[in-house]
């Protein structure tokens, strides 16, 4: 396959994805649906082996009878031009196995919620009589929101059907294998359950509990050995949890759960208050069984990885052949049976070993030769069993010191890592790879791992992230995840608004809660009754809740002016922020129709000068008869005196009245133009009594120092009469009453 090629003229291959034991796996893009998707191509090396022709599409065809969320989905499938594949859904994730080793240590709540998942594809699978048999977290993906799918169907087998002889051939991952597909038995549902016992305690401890150098010796530990204690590995998980986990992983089959479903129905309330501290129940282990190897792989140094891979295991009546370093005979790995001798009858032990060696004489000489030849294997395998070294326990001790023990014991020190620990403090050890208690060549290397404290997360930012999301990646981390609600504007319900500490803060994760305010969207009020309000006050009110308040106006004989008349939605409606809000304000009683006019009066000037001479001459007219004596000359001497004093302003006003006629015709004349004579000035106040004013206060107010000419400007009721008058100096001088027609 390249890359660019066109299969089928309709999938392109875009990048290798991976490889597995019978298969190569592209990205591809299908340019019918549009899609991308994923193509699992049988290795070119296998196409002539029509056992793996068989079993490639037996995957395809169990797939294609399965429908549900957590299986992964198949779309096509192809075998033109020796080019034999299958078109499956992409699914864009991580395996299990990268999800476990980014992720650890997983909660108990993260794991519940993705075991749970597994278990009901799997019981899915069951359901339709498909047995997995390879059930391993690579098999197992993990999508970005959480999704679980599990593929790779390759070695599952339908429970009925009799063309596949089960005591031919083991297949499986030996890490992950259940004692019974171990030695060459029918794999059941209950071999899937034991699978994925194995698989829940690497969940929670970060790695598998039976591990070696060979695959027989791990083999052997699946049936030789009890499961390691969850509680010793890791501290804090709850009883209720460990439970389900050693019933999954019991020896025998009958002891462990008889369906998927069962399983999940134990787990789905494990972490029940009322749960969580049940006593604990360890079911999982059987003493240790009289073994016999056939063919030990003693130079075994393959790595965990590769031990992982699917073993397709030929068992004692296959195809001769050389077993590889990753496969072993299933009659390797069958127990001797019947019952251990009675040591009573140890007295008889040396006839029946006479007896024995009779049969064996009788056997044909290849088949002794074989034994013989198994015997010595045997014993150079636990010759280099006993010659290893088991490495120290240097947990929670300085590295100096830890160092100085794994010299002692004849090993040699690793690489030195860091890595966080709730358990172990800062700068203290925290376990060795290979781990502690495990036996290694001599002079082997010994990777140390040391604590740099509790975890430590540098908190993403979750703002306008869905909660479940948010929560789900919190707690996966280990942290504690509080959620308040509160209501916003702009962020969507059920997106986080706000979080506590904040993104981009380094905190500490174990005793850390984070505080997630979750938006319960837009909030919703009910509208206040607004009549008889300001606009002001209607305007204040919009804005507090968020409404976009529009106005107009009208004519209202009840409601004063510049206040709320009706309002649109109305008193009580439900609101919220955003919504518009329309209010009608009153213009007050409506105009009638009015007629504008102007009316041109002429104000007369008064010298305040003229009120104090007349007051002078009723004066003189009250004086005695002596008075009446003046004589012309007299008369003469008070007009030469005028005339005199013209250059006086004063004087000659207070005396003009005196003058001839003819003098003071000329005065007059003389000083009525004269603007710069020293005249007294009228206070006027005019008053007009119409539409638009009344006599309560004067419409307008000057002075005067001559007579003046002034227009009135009237509004008026069509057809009725407007009222004015002129008050100079305090006396009202015009009064009068006027209508547009005048």
């Amino acid at each position: 396959m390249r890359i660019g090629q066109l299969i089928d003229e309709r999938y392109e291959l875009l990048s290798h994805i991976g490889s597995g034991g019978m298969a190569n796996v592209y990205l591809a893009f299908d340019h019918i649906l549009e899609r991308q998707v994923a193509i699992k191509f049988l290795r070119l090396d296998l196409d002539d082996e029509t056992d793996s022709i068989r079993r490639f599409r037996r995957e395809a065809m169990s797939i294609t009878e399965l429908d549900h969320p957590n299986i992964v989905d198949v779309y096509d499938i192809g075998d033109k031009e020796r080019e034999n594949y299958i078109v499956m859904e992409y699914v864009d994730g991580k395996d299990l196995k990268t999800y476990i080793r980014d992720n650890h240590p997983i909660s108990p709540q993260t794991y519940q919620a993705i075991m749970l998942q597994i278990l009901d594809g799997v019981q899915c699978a069951h359901d339709h009589g498909i047995v997995h048999r390879d059930l391993k977290p690579q098999n197992i993906m993990v999508k970005a929101d959480g999704t679980v799918k599990i593929m790779d169907f390759g070695i599952a087998i339908i429970s009925t059907e009799t063309s596949i002889t089960q005591t031919s051939t083991i297949i499986g991952s030996v890490h992950y294998l259940s004692p019974e597909q171990a030695r060459g038995s029918l794999a059941t549902a209950q071999s899937d359950i034991y699978s994925l016992g194995i698989v829940s305690f690497e969940m929670l401890t970060g790695h598998v509990p039976f591990d070696g150098e060979s695959a027989v010796s791990i083999a052997l530990k699946h049936f030789q050995e009890d499961l390691p204690a969850l509680d010793a590995e890791r501290s804090h998980i709850p009883n209720s949890i460990q439970n389900v986990i050693y019933k999954a992983t019991a020896k025998d089959p009958s002891d462990r759960y008889q369906s998927c479903r069962d399983m999940a129905e134990d787990l789905a309330t494990a972490l029940d208050a009322e749960n969580l501290e049940v006593p604990l129940v360890n079911g999982s282990g059987l003493a240790a069984e009289t073994i016999i190897l056939a063919k030990p792989d003693l130079d075994a140094q393959a790595e965990a990885d590769k031990l992982d891979q699917t073993l397709v295991l030929p068992t004692a009546g296959a195809t001769s052949g050389t077993a590889s370093t990753s496969q072993v005979e299933a009659s390797d790995l069958k127990r001797s049976e019947g019952p251990r001798p009675d040591p009573a009858e140890d007295r008889t032990v040396k006839t029946r070993s006479q007896g024995i060696w009779a049969k064996l004489q009788s056997l044909p000489r290849w088949l002794v030769a074989s034994a013989l030849i198994v015997l010595l294997l045997l014993s150079v395998t636990v010759y280099s069993a006993m010659t290893r070294v088991r490495v120290p326990d240097v947990a929670k001790m300085t590295p100096d010191q830890a160092v100085q023990l794994i010299q002692e014991a004849g090993l040699r020190v690793g690489d030195q890592q860091e890595e966080s620990s709730e358990d172990i403090q800062d700068g203290r050890v925290t376990r060795t790879d290979p781990e502690a208690s495990s036996r290694v060549k001599e002079d082997a290397e010994i990777d140390l791992y040391v604590s740099t404290g509790p975890k430590k997360v540098t908190l993403k930012d979750y703002r306008d992230k869905p909660f479940d999301e948010a929560k789900r990646e919190l707690e996966e981390e280990g942290f504690k995840v509080k959620k308040e609600e509160v209501y916003d504007n702009q962020i969507k319900s059920g997106h986080v608004v706000d979080q506590d500490p904040g993104s981009g803060q380094e905190v500490q994760v174990k005793g850390t809660t984070v505080t997630l305010k979750v938006s319960k969207g837009k909030e919703t009020f009910s509208l206040q009754d607004l009549a008889g309000k300001t606009q002001s006050e209607v305007q204040a009110y919009a804005d507090s809740i968020g409404l976009n308040l529009t106005t107009s106006s009208e004519y209202s004989n009840q409601v004063e002016a510049g206040r709320v008349i009706r309002q649109n939605p109305s008193p009580s409606t439900k609101v919220q922020a955003g919504d518009s809000l329309s209010v009608v304000l009153s213009l007050g009683p409506e105009k009638p129709a009015t007629v504008q006019f102007s009316h041109t009066i002429t104000i007369p000037y008064s010298d305040p000068a003229e009120g104090e001479e007349e007051e002078e001459e009723e004066s003189r007219s009250s004086s005695s008869s002596s008075s009446s004596r003046h004589s012309r000359q007299d008369r003469r001497n008070d007009s030469t005196v005028g005339l005199r004093n013209l250059a006086e302003p004063t004087a000659l006003f207070k005396s003009w009245r005196t003058w001839p006629v003819w003098t003071r015709v000329q005065a007059s004349e003389w000083t009525k133009d004269q603007p710069l004579l020293a005249r007294g000035e009228n206070h006027i106040e005019i008053y007009i009594d119409d539409y638009n004013h009344s006599y309560a206060s004067p419409a307008d107010s000057f002075t005067i120092s001559r007579d003046t000419s002034y227009t009135l400007d009237f509004e008026t009721v069509e057809g009725d009469i407007a009222s004015f008058k002129v008050v100079r100096d305090g006396r009202t001088i015009i009064e009068n009453r006027v209508k547009a027609s005048d």
